[in-house]
């Protein structure tokens, strides 16, 4: 049987909490970096990460391009751009997590998955999602220049948490237009994180395997491809996160507990999808 489809989805916000909460600054990016690069654009590097600190993150994103337009493999302007990702579309991780903390002790209140994300900002989460994997991808894959380093731990973290939430998030963009759960696409989910699928313009609500076989069998061919081409791809890409998970753990000479945390929220995860690419 499989679990509550609502909590896959709840799991998919919980865990950003498991590396926000590692984070002495309860900030998902753990700083700029403040290397140096010769000439000019190292001027641009120096005003960019002063226009990060000032918040001023328009500024900082101009800076960042002119960079890249000059040194696309420049890994810091690829980090930079990708902090901006987030900030940039208004997303919070820090407000988010005093928002689903139970108390001091940093236990995360299941009790009302509503509390973790408004549901109005799928959209600029997968925006975001997008940006921090195409930037972040540059420097853990290549080719880059090699300043941050490809088994930069947090680099990778990033990198392994952003591309797990844009894979779950593309199997609600069936329909390809950059809108997740939108009014065209066959999954949907409610302010209370009800899964619901369009069938022939009527949404039916699943919760377990049972539902899901159902509805999967009266929905269109064109409709069930585009489910599964999705579906695959994600897991493909969760298997690619957790992949980089095994660098940060080779890159720390050691396991960590928050990491092997993180690892077995990306499997299950990862189990779950596959018991529906299956049907």
């Amino acid at each position: 049987m499989l679990k509550n489809l609502k909590q896959n989805y709840f799991l998919l916000y919980t865990i950003f909490l498991l590396i926000i909460t590692a984070c002495g600054d309860n900030n998902w990016f753990s700083g700029m970096r403040n290397d140096d690069i010769n000439g000019d654009v190292a001027s641009l590097t120096a005003t960019a990460d002063k226009a990060m600190k000032d918040k001023d993150y328009r500024k900082a994103k101009k800076y960042y391009e002119a960079i890249l337009d000059k040194e696309p493999n420049n890994s810091v302007a690829n980090y930079g751009m990708a902090e901006i990702a987030f900030k940039e579309n208004g997303i919070d991780l820090a407000h988010i997590l005093a928002n689903v903390m139970e108390n001091n002790n940093g236990n995360i209140n299941a009790s009302n998955p509503g509390n973790l994300l408004s549901i109005d900002n799928l959209d600029d989460l997968y925006k975001a999602s997008n940006d921090v994997v195409k930037y972040l991808s540059k420097i853990v894959y290549g080719p880059s220049d090699g300043v941050i380093k490809y088994d930069d731990v947090d680099v990778n973290v990033n990198f392994a948490i952003a591309l797990t939430l844009n894979s779950v998030l593309s199997i609600m963009d069936t329909d390809g237009d950059g809108k997740p759960a939108g009014n065209g696409d066959i999954f949907n989910i409610t302010k209370d994180f009800d899964v619901l699928v369009n069938v022939n313009g009527e949404q039916k609500r699943i919760d377990t395997i049972s539902d899901w076989s159902q509805v999967f069998s009266n929905i269109s061919n064109q409709d069930k491809v585009s489910i599964q081409t999705n579906l695959a791809e994600s897991l493909n890409n969760i298997d690619k996160a957790i992949d980089r998970l095994e660098v940060v753990n080779s890159s720390m000479q050691g396991t960590s507990s928050s990491i092997e945390s993180l690892k077995d929220s990306f499997n299950d995860l990862k189990q779950q999808t596959e018991k529906i690419v299956i049907i």
